[in-house]
């Protein structure tokens, strides 16, 4: 991995998972991360293991809780060289039983919610800032 000594991360979906591991990482690297996600609990677990970073709850539903959790982020970073959503969901039900109520959340979290986040940061991040978006449709919840 590059010399990330400085740069300044967001990464959205950090208390477990590829999110995590990719919190860990940079911070590993030198990097600045705000690890956020719902889950305080285990996003200070992710902090402790880094070693670094600092924790931010923060929920890709709820368009009050991403403007929260963006000001906090930039309280503790002051603007963003990389913002890396890694937040997802998929059901662990077939098409048949899947309820529209399911639906609508999974929309929230995989679509609805990189799009929420990255436009919530664009104002705050550099010019050569990278925005990343990570998906899969292997989650669990």
């Amino acid at each position: 991995m590059a010399d990330l000594d400085g740069k300044r991360a967001l990464v959205v979906g950090a208390s477990s998972g590829v999110g995590k591991a990719c919190g860990v990482a940079l911070v590993r690297h030198g990097a600045h991360v705000v690890f956020t996600a719902r889950r305080a609990e285990r996003l200070a677990e992710a902090v402790a293991e880094a070693g670094g970073g600092c924790a931010v709850s923060l929920d890709v539903t709820s368009q009050a809780s991403i403007e929260h959790g963006v000001e906090q982020a930039l309280e503790n970073l002051g603007g963003f060289d990389l913002v890396l959503y890694v937040a997802g969901m998929s059901p662990i039900a077939s098409l048949r039983t899947v309820t529209s109520e399911q639906l609508q959340t999974i929309f929230a979290v995989n679509t609805f919610g990189p799009i929420h986040v990255i436009a919530a940061c664009l104002a705050h991040a550099a010019d050569d800032a990278i925005f990343a978006a990570v998906s899969s449709d292997s989650s669990h919840q």
